[in-house]
């Protein structure tokens, strides 16, 4: 009789836990779906773009990674027109270079990749993984390209954070 109460107590502690880490995801996926595009852009634009997007991704970088990967579910499995899909897509492309803290020297010819390229911002062949972030030693971070068009297979976001999970640590905690 006596452990029923402790038991309930534990119980529900478990759920408000539970109850609370998928509000922390539904928001997260929520900022993601809503963040702003970041192609086309002219270089003036890129600081407040870089504030606009560091701010919709704020709830998602702070995640244990099995949080984050739900995250991503949740964001990409919205009906959502292909232009819609394309922008979340975007962001996820860049949740994926904070998420992880992949040195800065790392090309993409040096790892796996998960799909087509991003056109526009420089020779593809000489880029780094961390494209189009730049990261400075306080651990912000800001836009340094854009992209005009994607070309290739889908984008593997899920693919792709796996692989990072894997090889890397998490940037922030």
């Amino acid at each position: 009789m006596g452990m029923k109460p402790i038991f309930c107590r534990a119980a529900y502690i478990l759920l408000f836990f539970l109850a609370s880490a998928m509000a922390d995801t539904k928001t997260a996926a929520e900022q993601i779906r809503t963040a702003p595009r970041w192609g086309g852009l002219d270089k003036d634009s890129y600081a407040s773009r870089s504030k606009e997007i560091a701010t919709h991704l704020e709830e998602f970088i702070h995640l244990p990674v099995n949080e984050a990967r739900e995250v991503i579910k949740l964001a990409l499995q919205e009906k959502v027109s292909a232009s819609k899909l394309g922008a979340i897509v975007d962001t996820l492309y860049l949740a994926n270079r904070v998420y992880f803290d992949i040195p800065e020297n790392v090309e993409v010819k040096d790892v796996k990749t998960f799909g087509g390229t991003y056109i526009g911002g420089g020779n593809v062949g000489e880029r780094k993984v961390v494209w189009p972030l730049v990261f400075s030693k306080d651990g912000t971070y800001a836009l340094e390209g854009t992209y005009n068009a994607y070309a290739g297979p889908v984008y593997d976001v899920l693919g792709e954070f796996d692989y990072f999970s894997k090889k890397y640590k998490r940037r922030y905690k």
